[in-house]
């Protein structure tokens, strides 16, 4: 289940720290991940994977961003329980005997986690992939279950626990695969940072890290001076201020955490959602030299 990559349509609660094109750069690292996941599973199973979509403004672009080599179809009308429940029961009934729904929202997904669903199936009627967040990251069925769909607040830490209710209203059988984190909020940057996905698109690029604590007047400079080096990121990592600095930050592009006051807390912080491979802890009163990327990979190595 994907929506197309449009800037502020994506990821809207990760927009306040990564601001819009971030956060849609990130999408786009999570469906790449999660296609190749099941593109791997599917290589060594007889598996169709499906992509169902939404918000594509055309065929065209659908394309131009999937490719060619995978099945589109429109997600169709109504919230996400009822386009789920429209996209199991269309797959069970054109001859699939299981099927598994899952988004493009879990970086440590991985084809053994498919493979395990699919498993389940055999035995059991459904299979739910529990998030740390209280949703789930798949739902899997071997016969229509409209009434799994239905009366769920989605997108809340109830999900899961509102699904399972109906499971055991339902006296299905079910297992429970093991429980894996979202990437859904600022507080959870940490968990794609530290991915494999998220380390290949940092390989040998350098991120900026900047605890700040009203730093209105000289931040600007020290900005502009980290971005002539062509960072992977700028992250700032705000301590409370009161004069703008977060707006400033934000205006620059940068990456803008909120944290308790503390250099020392600021800077783990940033280091914790940090993709570069070199990291740069950088006063806001300081202007780097251009070439600073180039000094920074020699001395390390």
């Amino acid at each position: 289940m994907l929506k197309f990559p449009q800037p502020g349509a994506v990821k809207t609660r990760l927009i306040p720290a990564l601001g819009a094109e971030r956060a849609c750069e990130l999408y786009r690292a999570l469906v790449r991940h999660t296609l190749g996941t099941a593109a791997e599973f599917a290589r060594d199973a007889a598996i169709a994977v499906e992509v169902r979509l939404t918000g594509a403004p055309d065929t065209v672009a659908a394309r131009a961003w999937l490719g060619d080599a995978i099945s589109i179809r429109e997600q169709g009308e109504g919230d996400l329980g009822a386009r789920m429940e429209r996209a199991t029961r269309e797959a069970l009934g054109e001859g699939a005997t299981a099927v598994a729904v899952i988004g493009a929202d879990c970086p440590r997904l991985t084809a053994a986690h498919l493979g395990a669903a699919f498993a389940a199936l055999c035995e059991n009627e459904t299979v739910l992939g529990p998030a740390t967040d209280g949703g789930y990251y798949l739902i899997g069925l071997r016969r229509p279950r409209a009434e799994l769909f239905h009366g769920i607040a989605w997108s809340t830490a109830a999900v899961l626990a509102q699904t399972l209710a109906t499971v055991r209203r339902l006296a299905l059988s079910y297992r429970l695969l093991e429980r894996l984190d979202d990437v859904d909020e600022p507080g959870d940057l940490a968990t794609w940072a530290d991915t494999p996905a998220a380390q290949a698109l940092g390989r040998d690029r350098v991120s900026v890290i900047i605890p700040a604590l009203n730093e209105a007047a000289q931040l600007p400079a020290a900005l502009a001076a980290a971005l002539s080096g062509d960072p992977l990121e700028i992250i700032v990592v705000d301590g409370g201020s009161v004069d703008g600095t977060p707006e400033i930050a934000r205006a620059h592009g940068a990456v803008v955490l909120a944290s308790p006051p503390g250099r020392a807390a600021q800077m783990n912080r940033g280091a914790a959602i940090a993709t570069g491979e070199r990291l740069v802890f950088l006063h806001a009163d300081t202007l780097l030299p251009a070439d600073y990327a180039a000094h920074v990979r020699q001395t390390l190595a």
